[in-house]
């Protein structure tokens, strides 16, 4: 049967990625997010292949997935509770905890629960989203301390912009999370930007942007570098001569791909896709691929490709619900060197070996972590288990 489109997720470059972040972080446990689907690779897929100190989620009914296929490993629950009576399945799923607001810790002081629990304490460093501010932290340690409810705790905090490791604020929040681990030893703050910083280049590395293996702490959380998204890519492509320049230490674990599905010719000043966006400057061919929003591909892009037999072609017009167009330009017409080079039903990467999802993002004015989690469920996943 025809497939339109499909993710090939690799079981091999997750467990590569894992060893990456365990040669940066050789003392540290992890602490791997499968939220999101496991960022759109499924939570099935991820529990089921990787060994993790403990798995976080964004909700109980993600905890609840995850046990289907492990049963042991503890689960952070990363926004806490949302209401009390989360508390019973909570504890029956062998869940930690974050505690990130006066209600939640309130909520645990009234509960009484069948045996302690460990927990993770929220601190806003500069994030401005959840968390206790950082001049009363001391205090609601004392209150953490005398709970009957709190086996073991930890803090926990957000880097905003590790990933523009030269900028201000980084440093500024940088700072802080210095005097944060200095105070109370126990914090867990160590991001993919922040473990990978072990990898990078000037002006990355430690002496010119703060980064301090030091705060890597008893955990780390490295998210995105899991399913092989380098987050300083954006950084080295935008601000380097040479877009090949910079070779990740990670390596993708879902490709993503597409068929061709017509081959048309059109003349010069003909216009293609909806709102007739972009017109041929001469005589082309064109590819219809199979692939559109529908699937998860963004609409509005500028300046994308894809590669079709390992080359590159520029998208053009406006990207629809189930197709976009590629032009091919000399590579579509017979008579160039007698054959087509391009044909309908060969396979176009979307993303790849040859297309960087970050490229993707950068051209579509997003992050890989959005493009993942947006791929949609009708696109076919086929787990493969080969070296990488």
């Amino acid at each position: 049967m025809f497939t339109r489109c499909k993710a090939k997720i690799n079981v091999q470059a997750f467990l590569h990625n894992i060893n990456v972040i365990k040669d940066a972080v050789p003392h540290s446990k992890i602490i791997i997010p499968v939220k999101a689907n496991a960022y759109g690779h499924g939570i099935a897929n991820v529990v089921r292949a990787i060994k993790a100190d403990m798995f976080a989620v964004a909700s109980i009914t993600e905890a609840f997935e995850v046990r289907v296929y492990d049963q042991y490993t503890p689960i952070l629950l990363l926004e806490g509770v949302h209401c009390p009576e989360d508390y019973v399945y909570a504890q029956a799923l062998n869940c930690c905890y974050t505690i990130h607001s006066e209600y939640q810790l309130l909520w645990l002081e009234a509960q009484t629960l069948i045996q302690p629990v460990d927990v993770f304490i929220k601190v806003n460093t500069g994030m401005n989203r959840l968390g206790f501010d950082v001049s009363i932290i001391n205090q609601v340690l004392e209150r953490i301390k005398t709970n009957k409810n709190i086996r073991v705790y930890e803090l926990i905090t957000h880097f905003a912009m590790a990933d523009e490791p030269i900028s201000d604020s980084f440093k500024e929040q940088n700072k802080l999370c210095q005097l944060l681990v200095d105070q109370h030893k126990k914090v867990s703050l160590a991001n993919s930007s922040y473990v990978l910083s072990f990898y990078q280049p000037k002006p990355i590395k430690q002496d010119d942007s703060g980064f301090n293996a030091l705060l890597h702490g008893q955990y780390v959380r490295p998210g995105i570098a899991t399913y092989g998204v380098d987050p300083f890519f954006s950084f080295h492509y935008l601000n380097s001569e040479n877009k090949n320049i910079y070779q990740s230490p990670l390596k993708l674990a879902m490709h993503l791909s597409a068929k061709v599905i017509a081959i048309n010719k059109i003349k010069r000043n003909d216009a293609v896709g909806y709102g007739a966006t972009w017109k041929a400057s001469k005589a082309t061919t064109l590819a219809v691929v199979s692939i559109g929003y529908g699937d998860g591909y963004p609409r509005k892009v500028q300046a994308a490709h894809v590669a079709i037999n390992g080359k590159r072609y520029p998208v053009v017009g406006v990207v629809s619900m189930d197709m976009m167009t590629v032009d091919l330009g000399i590579d579509g017409e017979a008579e160039y060197l007698g054959y087509h080079k391009v044909h309908v039903g060969d396979d176009v990467e979307i993303w790849g070996d040859h297309i960087r999802i970050e490229e993707v993002a950068v051209w579509s004015d997003t992050i890989a972590y959005e493009l993942l989690c947006r791929v949609t469920g009708r696109v076919a996943r086929e787990i493969i288990h080969y070296d990488v």
